[in-house]
Order: C-alpha cells, then structure tokens, then sequence
C-alpha cells in the first residue's frame, strides 16, 4: 500500500479520499489487534498469579533443567 502510494505520488496521481479511508482500516485493525493482545496480557497475569500457578512452579523449572539436558 505504502509503495503504490510513493509510486502514484511521485507519478502526480493519487486518489486522498482512497488513501484516507485506508489509513482508518488500518487504525481499526490496529484497535482491534490492541484489545485482543491487552486481553490476552491480562488472561497471562491471572494465571501466572494464580495459586496453581505458583504451587506448580517448581515442576516447571525441573522439567524444564531436564528437556534442556536432552
């Protein structure tokens, strides 16, 4: 996108109102994919505080010295 962009600038013909309604798919999609990673940010911290998470890290860090050594 952004190299037709360059391309029809320097040619002298590119249509503003297309390139605008670009530009604000792409905020949207950027909005969008925001919340999703926020969301999934938070689901992370939940788990990682939780109680289980806590009581079973000693399991992790033995299986994870073991599959390192293999």
């Amino acid at each position: 996108m952004l190299a037709d962009y360059i391309t029809k600038k320097a040619e002298g013909n590119f249509d503003k109102s297309k390139l605008k309604d670009e530009l604000k798919l792409s905020q949207s999609r950027l909005e969008r994919i925001t919340k999703v990673l926020l969301t999934k940010e938070n689901e992370v911290k939940a788990i990682r505080n939780s109680f289980s998470w806590k009581i079973t890290s000693p399991l992790r860090s033995i299986s994870a010295f073991f599959s390192f050594k293999s």
